[in-house]
């Protein structure tokens, strides 16, 4: 029997171990994986597009002596930083296209011929782990695939294979828990009695165990299912009510009334006449004026994002992968289109005859609005050739796959009205 004819629920999905207690920072799993990669060497301070894994270090509030570095090490702790490959994983369900997904050994893998570079993982991993390139006109996500052709030969990481201490193990997942249990046991004053993955997120392919509290090392406190409702103090409290403005204004030398003006005197006090600066083709002029400098700004803005990436033209970063942007597009552009809609419904469903005036510039600014939608997604997606990719590459569980089929389906009802 072959590899290939292993069904793949016969598979033992894998994981890695770390054990916090005895990682002594010597960061050979960091060498191993830029080694094996092709990535530069040297140590990372933080995840990458070329640092897939990194060893963090963090300062104790209480001293602890290490179990391999004695006293040496009592201040401090470090533990390998890594892809967590989540059993359910959150970047898998939101990506549109399908471009990662769980293989039945363990890893988290990632396609990068599928991606279109939503950035979507990014915004749904509870571990910020994807990473972006923020400065390539073509980018694409990174993450660690925990060796994932490495495991289809039969061998393990070479992050696992490099560690001199013993602090990573791999194999089966249910094995694993089963050490993690057994070591706590065995040492029952030296760890702490919890292990970090079992269950955070639904469960991961990475676990770790410490001789120190999780909380005090940073890890982050995920739950299986966000918290939902948020009361807010005097939420119920209306407005204070007020006055109406403007009574009893022309007591106060505001506007007068219409029956106390004098014949000829505007409200201001002034003859009434046309005013200089009210004429039209000043504004007009005016006004073309603007809106070309915010289209030559606009497409110089474009022509430097696809010439030296998103990174370029934005302040967006792995912490925050969307920004402003994103909500300016949802807000002008879907909002705009969303009056078309609105006025054809009331126009053909209602029988509103009285708007059938309406209708066609109504249609025509939605389908105005959602051609800016494309154009915007065309500028911040990663790789926007391949925009079609959610027409052949489903995923049904992702939001954005949703949103994509709406963009597109309500484009072309709007196109055919128009036309």
């Amino acid at each position: 029997m072959t590899a290939a004819d292993v069904r793949p629920d016969a598979v033992a999905p894998a994981g890695i171990l770390v054990d916090i207690a005895r990682c002594i920072g010597c960061r050979s799993c960091e060498a191993a994986c830029q080694t094996y990669h092709g990535f530069p060497p040297g140590p990372a301070a933080d995840l990458g597009p070329q640092a897939w894994t990194y060893v963090a270090l963090r300062r104790l509030r209480t001293a602890r002596p290490h179990m391999s570095l004695g006293d040496g090490g009592k201040h401090q702790r470090t533990f390998k930083v890594q892809c967590m490959h989540c059993l359910d994983p959150a970047c898998a369900s939101a990506c549109p296209v399908g471009a990662l997904r769980k293989s039945a050994r363990g890893p988290v893998i990632y396609d990068a011929g599928r991606c279109i570079g939503c950035r979507y993982c990014m915004v749904a991993c509870p571990f910020q782990v994807p990473r972006f390139e923020w400065h390539r006109p073509l980018p694409v996500i990174t993450k660690c695939n925990m060796c994932a052709e490495r495991q289809a030969r039969g061998a393990q990481p070479v992050c696992v294979e490099a560690c001199p201490a013993g602090a990573l193990q791999f194999g089966p997942r249910a094995d694993l828990l089963l050490e993690a249990a057994r070591r706590m046991r065995a040492h029952p004053g030296r760890y702490v009695p919890a292990v970090y993955g079992a269950e955070e997120a639904g469960g991961t392919s990475v676990l770790y165990i410490s001789d120190v509290p999780f909380e005090e090392l940073g890890f982050p406190v995920v739950v299986r299912e966000a918290p939902v409702g948020v009361h807010l103090e005097g939420a119920r409290q209306g407005p204070r009510r007020r006055g109406r403005p403007g009574r009893h204004a022309h007591r106060r030398g505001g506007p007068q009334p219409e029956a106390t003006r004098a014949p000829g005197v505007r409200s201001s006090g002034r003859p009434e006449g046309r005013d200089p600066s009210m004429t039209p083709g000043r504004h007009r002029s005016s006004g073309r004026l603007c809106l070309w400098l915010m289209v030559l700004g606009g497409v110089a803005i474009a022509v430097r994002r696809y010439l030296y990436g998103i990174g370029a033209v934005t302040a967006l970063s792995d912490r925050f992968p969307w920004g402003l942007w994103v909500g300016f597009d949802i807000l002008c552009g879907v909002a705009l289109a969303a009056g078309g809609f609105t006025m054809a419904a009331i126009a053909h469903v209602l029988h509103a005859r009285r708007y059938q005036p309406l209708v066609r510039p109504a249609v025509l600014t939605g389908f105005l609005g959602y051609l800016l939608v494309i154009i915007a997604l065309l500028v911040d997606l990663g790789r926007p050739y391949r925009i079609w990719h959610a027409l052949v590459m489903w995923n049904p569980r992702s939001v954005m796959f949703e949103v994509a089929w709406c963009v597109m389906l309500y484009t072309a009802v709007l196109a055919l009205e128009f036309g």
